[in-house]
């Protein structure tokens, strides 16, 4: 099987395994009127993550994996032997505060972004982007001020720009390394949370929304395009293929698997994903996360498999070459 490119699924689901089996975290101290603790916080910390994983990725080069959780911590793991480097802890709260949403490694390894739940109420929310030194695990900026939780992270094929969709219909901002990280660019015409952006080889940019659209951007970030999705109402995931002409797009709430031209969103055809639809009224299936190998040949798609409300299941489908299912 090809190797992947950048397979946050993989990763993900290798470490959740470990995540699942740790204890429970120490119940929580008393806390500050508002925001974060007031005082340190004792912790127990057992070499793995003790709450769900919630983002993933991995450098250009496969050597490093970065996880972020509800657990409040962002972990680097080798990706050769499965080993971890180095545990980040963010600042932390009551509640939701401090729990990590979503990360990001630049493609040659050296920083690891994270977007964190920082207000407690509503009216003190001023969500945060980290970026950390990956080998120290030093801080070396924290961008401040954005409206609601950031939700997906990714870096140019570069390094210079980053890409942080947001929760709520407050859409996309885009960040410059070269303007020690201030903002470049913006969409707001968003309706609802998006959870996906992915950048071309070129510096094309397309994110996917839960309002039910698939966006592409130019180099500069001006929107180019704009696509309804057909295969389920909440795309998720999206990934260029190494030449950047087509894109897949996951789903939410399908077990659909769409492809679209890389240049103008025009619908292409895809996987026939048909046969792993179980989905009912005491099960739901999905094809969230897609990913391409370094040849881009083999599409990948992982999802969850949910029976009632209690266990879920996630799984990786390969998709063999012309993109029919394996299974």
């Amino acid at each position: 099987m090809a190797c992947l490119r950048r397979c946050p699924a993989l990763i993900l689901l290798a470490v959740l395994a470990l995540g699942r089996a740790a204890p429970a975290a120490a119940a929580e101290p008393p806390t500050a009127p508002t925001g974060l603790y007031d005082r340190p916080v004792l912790v127990f910390d057992p070499g793995m993550h003790t709450a769900p994983i919630i983002g993933a990725d991995v450098d250009a080069d496969g050597r490093f994996a970065v996880t972020g959780s509800d657990d409040r911590t962002v972990r680097i793991w080798s990706v050769a032997d499965g080993r971890l480097l180095r545990t980040i802890r963010v600042p932390v709260g009551p509640g939701n505060t401090g729990k990590v949403y979503a990360v990001a490694i630049s493609p040659d390894g050296s920083l690891v972004a994270a977007g964190t739940w920082t207000g407690w109420r509503e009216a003190d929310r001023q969500e945060q982007i980290y970026l950390f030194d990956r080998e120290t695990g030093a801080l070396v900026k924290r961008i401040a001020g954005l409206p609601n939780v950031v939700l997906h992270l990714a870096f140019s094929s570069d390094g210079r720009y980053l890409a942080a969709t947001l929760g709520g219909p407050l859409g996309l901002r885009v960040y410059d390394r070269d303007a020690d990280w201030a903002e470049a660019a913006r969409d707001t015409e968003y309706d609802d949370s998006s959870y996906g952006a992915a950048f071309a080889a070129d510096g094309r940019l397309a994110t996917t929304s839960l309002d039910g659209q698939v966006r592409l951007y130019d180099r500069v970030f001006r929107r180019i395009a704009k696509q309804r999705a057909t295969g389920g109402y909440r795309p998720y995931g999206v990934a260029f293929n190494p030449d950047g002409k087509m894109l897949a797009v996951g789903y939410q709430d399908s077990t659909a698997v769409d492809l679209f031209d890389g240049r103008t969103l025009a619908s292409l055809p895809g996987p026939d994903t048909g046969g792993l639809d179980k989905s009912n009224l005491m099960i739901k299936s999905n094809l969230m996360i897609v990913e391409w190998s370094t040849d881009g040949e083999t599409l990948f798609a992982g999802g969850n498999y949910q029976e009632r409300i209690d266990s879920e299941w996630n799984r990786l489908v390969p998709l063999h070459k012309g993109y029919d299912s394996l299974i």
